[in-house]
């Protein structure tokens, strides 16, 4: 579709002029003004757009072409003289909108749309050097790394270079006959994950980009990480700014996702294949002051800024082009496991080897036993799985032990692994999470050394979409090291919102194995049966302050969707009675701080989900009256979960439609 074609909503006054099939576009205000196409879209299916945006830049910075939601949030923007591909995970209702910076003046000859992604970022990708960077300004930083670009190139060194930022698909950006690959982290993430670099050059450290480095086998990859000069001040004095360098905003936790940026620099500085690049000496010595360490591994690069010589540049290339082939030897001679990890996989093959990298890439990779619980998969899980257990051995014996089984979903993956777990703990990692590996070897070394029925950590939120981490520390009012009993923390408020959760716990072998009981199996939602399970046999607890699940989120094809989850219903309400019939068994053998714990944080809030599901999602009587009917056999949850949910008092004396009108009159 050609948006040339027909007049734009010109709310904001720009000066606009058709003429001999072009648009010229004019803001003389300092403001960024908007030009509105008068349609509005509709796609429920398809969800993705492209766009061919091309012209003359007469005056000023890049305009840009937006998809904008109803709620006038920008979902993706293709920026001038691209071609953008896009997809997101929800695109119903959408508006089309031309962005233009002030004081620009452009001519536009070129202004294409259309539902169908043409093209493919893959086709662009032909060297064995990654060029990436990430930058605040994307109209006027691409233009500094185009130049780099083509400098490099102009003296024959060539690499795959790509703008990472956070609107989804990815363009083709052309500047002086050259092109620039502009991706969204899931795009980088992928390329890391389908391909293999000899060299890494990061530009601008933001803790984006290191959240992805930190998740992402590198064991075949020299990473060149450039440390600007103009973060070392805002280190030390600006953390609370969410204008800081090197990171973002998100959710009031600023404060910590910028601690991963330079948490990330102290934890790789002892990996041989790290090197670390600073425009000169001063900044190498005011990163080692606010950092506390003294880097191993580092070189003087000037940066291309328009003022460097030929010499700059030639010396540039050279420390690039001085690498050698790298290739990690992990050389690992098992000894008595102190720790069990089960890894469920369930075609995981693009994701199972950065699993595998994080939990072996440090020291303690001796005191471990990887368990990969092979669930049936179509993919290539297996094939990796044999290859990763050949790697990672020392004269033919492994860490890394094998289980190939028919599928039966999640809950018999971590049956067969919690039976043939040979290690003093053992915890769980999803096929597609990772490990903070750092505090992952200091948690090992921790386990030596306690003996209680359950250890728990912290976890990190890793944003796939964003590039972001986000630490969660969800357990309140319990110190390091202290041995505690289950029963007082769920009295004293530790337990608030949630008990011990799959993600934050490392369990004893002994106490799993002598419980002996079976999650159920070909269904989902077991990590609640799992967490309801060990809430009814554990006794002692020990609490590290340590980081270390990574949680993978945000993945393309990870969306939890109403639909899905409607067609699920079922499978959800039998993990409701599940858990409740858990509960009920072990009835006996509760205090009361427990009971109350299990009933109100674990089992209530999964019947309130459940309710959401059979009442506002289906919005068919029979399905809810259905789920109310069976609930009634328990009448402390059936009365229970009205106090937790007050709409559920509304469904059953109003009805679902009766509901619906009392909400529509209260929100009038």
């Amino acid at each position: 579709m050609n948006l040339l074609r027909k007049r734009w909503i010109n709310k904001d006054r720009l000066s606009v002029k058709y003429e001999n099939g072009t648009l010229t576009v004019e803001n003389s205000t300092d403001e960024v003004k908007c030009l509105y196409y008068p349609q509005i879209f509709s796609d429920k299916q398809n969800k993705t757009a492209f766009f061919d945006f091309k012209g003359t830049l007469v005056e000023g910075k890049r305009p840009e072409v937006c998809i904008e939601n109803r709620r006038k949030v920008v979902l993706g923007k293709c920026l001038f003289n691209s071609m953008a591909n896009m997809s997101f995970d929800t695109l119903k209702y959408y508006f089309i909108k031309m962005a233009v910076p002030g004081k620009t003046k452009c001519v536009i000859n070129t202004l294409e749309y259309d539902k169908t992604i043409k093209d493919d970022y893959k086709s662009y990708l032909c060297n064995d050097v990654l060029l990436v960077a990430a930058f605040e300004d994307l109209s006027e930083e691409t233009a500094a790394l185009h130049r780099m670009i083509i400098k490099y190139r102009e003296h024959g060194f060539n690499a795959d270079a790509i703008f990472v930022d956070g609107n989804q698909g990815f363009s083709v950006l052309e500047y002086n006959d050259t092109q620039l690959l502009r991706c969204s982290y899931n795009e980088l993430r992928d390329i890391l994950r389908n391909r293999i670099y000899k060299q890494i050059i990061v530009h601008h450290n933001y803790d984006s980009i290191t959240a992805i480095l930190d998740s992402t086998d590198l064991s075949k990859t020299w990473v060149d990480i450039y440390c600007y000069g103009d973060a070392i001040d805002d280190i030390e004095k600006n953390k609370n700014n969410p204008d800081w360098i090197f990171g973002e905003y998100v959710d009031g936790l600023y404060e910590e996702t910028h601690k991963a940026a330079a948490k990330f620099i102290v934890k790789n500085n002892d990996a041989p294949n790290y090197r670390w690049l600073f425009n000169d000496e001063t900044v190498r010595g005011g990163y080692e002051r606010v950092l506390n360490i003294k880097f191993n591994n580092t070189a003087i690069c000037p940066l291309l800024d328009g003022n460097e010589t030929e010499d700059d540049i030639r010396k540039n290339i050279a420390l690039y082009e001085n690498r050698k082939n790298y290739d990690q030897v992990i050389s690992i001679k098992p000894e008595k496991p102190i720790l069990s990890v089960i890894i469920p996989s369930y075609n995981v093959s693009k994701y199972l080897k950065h699993t595998v990298y994080s939990l072996v890439n440090q020291k303690n990779a001796k005191d471990i036993e990887i368990l990969i619980v092979n669930d049936g998969s179509k993919d290539d899980t297996l094939k990796i799985a044999n290859e990763l257990r050949d790697k990672y051995s020392f004269n033919g014996v492994s860490v890394i032990r094998v289980i190939d089984k028919e599928n039966g979903g999640h809950g018999s993956t971590l049956n067969v692994g919690f039976r043939a777990a040979k290690g003093k703990y053992v915890k769980v990692v999803d096929g597609d999470d990772t490990l903070n590996s750092r505090d992952f070897e200091i948690l090992i070394d921790k386990l030596k050394n306690v003996d209680t029925d359950l250890v728990l950590t912290n976890y990190i939120e890793d944003w796939e979409r964003y590039g972001q981490f986000v630490y969660k520390k969800i357990y309140k009012g319990i110190e390091e090291g202290i041995v505690y009993h289950f029963d007082d923390l769920c009295g004293n408020g530790t337990f608030e919102k949630m008990g011990p959760v799959m993600s934050t716990s490392t369990y004893k072998t002994e106490m799993i194995q002598k419980a002996d009981f079976m999650i159920t199996e070909k269904m989902p939602y077991v990590d609640m049966e799992l967490n309801t399970y060990v809430a009814t046999i554990a006794d002692t607890v020990t609490y590290y302050n340590l980081n270390i699940y990574k949680y993978l989120l945000g993945r393309a094809d990870q969306t939890v969707s109403n639909e899905s989850v409607l067609r699920n219903y079922k499978k959800h309400e039998t993990i409701c009675f599940s858990i409740i019939n858990i509960f009920y068994n072990n009835w006996d053998k509760l205090s009361e701080n427990r009971a109350s714990f299990i009933k109100n944080n674990l089992i209530i809030p999964m019947i309130g989900t459940q309710y959401y599901i059979v009442g506002e999602l289906s919005r068919k009587k029979s399905v809810f009256k259905e789920f109310d009917e069976a609930l009634k056999k328990y009448p402390d949850f059936y009365n229970g979960v009205a106090e937790y949910k007050k709409v559920v008092n509304d469904y059953r004396k109003l009805g679902l439609f009766g509901t619906k009108i009392k909400n529509i009159l209260r929100r009038r």
